[in-house]
């Protein structure tokens, strides 16, 4: 082994493999950010179709977490961003990983693994993280009303 191999071995950042390229993602979520109106409060990514690693936008809308949860089925992977509050400097901003109940074992073992990934697009995020199985506890949660 040569100088310094080693040390590569425990210094070199290793990456997710999650593909989180798509412009829209961050647009989205900058539009989420921004103080206006129309005011785009929530969006929701997936994984794209037959894919384990590229994440896609999925939806976005002015509805609120009602809205979001319309989009949401019991048997997807969906990364979320919400913005509760009002626009006058004091709204919250939510990253939500949902994983339906339907959800196999090793696509809910990946959608963990590629959470901070993925949770890196919601940049100034301030109102916390948070996992959701099921759409009923994800409308019912008291943190978003």
């Amino acid at each position: 082994m040569q100088v310094g191999e080693a040390k590569a071995l425990h210094t070199t950042k290793r990456s997710s493999g999650i593909d989180v390229s798509d412009p829209s993602l961050a647009e989205v979520w900058a539009s989420i950010r921004t103080d206006g109106e129309p005011q785009t409060n929530w969006c929701a990514f997936t994984y794209a179709e037959g894919s384990n690693s590229v994440i896609n936008l999925l939806g976005s809308g002015t509805g609120g977490v009602p809205e979001l949860c319309s989009t949401l089925l019991d048997s997807m992977v969906a990364f979320c961003g919400v913005r509760v509050g009002d626009d006058k400097g004091s709204a919250r901003f939510h990253r939500i990983l949902f994983v339906g109940e339907e959800v196999g074992g090793m696509k809910k073992g990946r959608a963990a693994l590629a959470k901070n990934a993925v949770f890196a697009v919601f940049e100034g995020a301030s109102g916390g993280d948070h996992d959701f199985s099921s759409v009923e506890d994800l409308s019912a949660a008291s943190v978003f009303q």
